[in-house]
């Protein structure tokens, strides 16, 4: 063989041991890569399973409390009408008791006509007597009477104090709890953001079917107003589907919320169907 050949052999032979050498790290490399993928993959999928628990957890600590505001707000409306109640039973026991005065004071003055008449008169002594007696009855009848009255007056106010008090601890207790809710909130929104959940999802929603009253596309990612607001139980994070007739356009995440209206980002478009003015948002579709 030519000394030629057996370079080209040779260079042949370098050649492909190189070639074994680069595949085998490749190889090395992709297997790494893989295992490192299928590592951070398992360890996103505790994180979203954690996070989706405690979002469940907070759902159903804010429908707790949600629960226990309306129960507290049912009892401070009660104690309310029942505190306008007890006042207007002591505006009834005071005028009670300013008749029962002007009554003594007629009794007074009775008995003291009845006395001049004893000394004026012999003649009608023992007629006076009786009628002095008579009106010692009556005066100590009403005397009894403005007792009963001071004590009913002093329950009554005595009622009406306390019920105040509970109304007053019954309403810092509404306020810690509306707190308390909207603390919970937060927290829900923060735990959506963090997860990248849609909270529209995770959210009980109540049924509402209104319609799209404002459009702003030339702000990005666009923005609507529709025609329901916190009076039909909507809040900030609720998904609102846009569709005309068979057409569907979209959704839509609700961000801010007055009593009768809010305002909401699109999330989801729908190519050729822009969302206008007139189309129907729902939370049913």
């Amino acid at each position: 063989m030519s000394s030629i050949g057996r370079i080209l052999i040779v260079v042949n032979l370098l050649l492909a041991g190189a070639f074994l050498g680069w595949a085998s790290q490749v190889l090395k490399a992709g297997q790494d890569y893989k295992t490192s993928y299928l590592e951070e993959e398992k360890a996103h999928t505790e994180t979203r399973n954690d996070l989706e628990s405690q979002i469940s957890k907070l759902n159903a600590e804010l429908a707790a409390q949600r629960d226990t505001l309306g129960q507290v707000r049912e009892a401070a409306s009660k104690d309310a009408t029942e505190l306008a109640a007890k006042k207007n039973e002591l505006v009834d026991a005071e005028k009670d008791n300013d008749e029962l005065r002007s009554s003594l004071g007629g009794y007074n003055e009775r008995l003291d006509l009845l006395a001049n008449k004893v000394e004026a008169s012999d003649a009608r002594a023992a007629d006076a007597a009786r009628e002095a007696r008579d009106a010692v009855v009556a005066k100590e009848d009403a005397e009894d009477a403005q007792r009963d009255a001071e004590i009913a007056r002093r329950d009554a106010e005595d009622r009406a104090a306390k019920l105040a008090s509970d109304l007053a601890a019954v309403t810092v207790r509404a306020e810690t709890l509306t707190n308390s809710l909207a603390a919970a909130e937060r927290n829900l929104e923060n735990m959506s953001a963090l997860s990248g959940i849609d909270l529209g999802t995770l959210v009980q929603q109540p049924a509402v079917d209104r319609s799209v009253v404002d459009v702003r596309m030339d702000l990005s990612p666009g923005f609507v107003a529709i025609n329901a607001g916190s009076a039909l139980g909507i809040r900030r994070g609720m998904v609102f589907d846009v569709y005309r007739g068979q057409v569907y356009k979209g959704k839509v995440r609700v961000e801010t919320v007055d009593e009768d209206m809010c305002t909401a980002v699109v999330t989801t478009a729908v190519d050729g169907a822009a969302i206008q003015v007139g189309d129907n948002a729902t939370t049913a579709l």
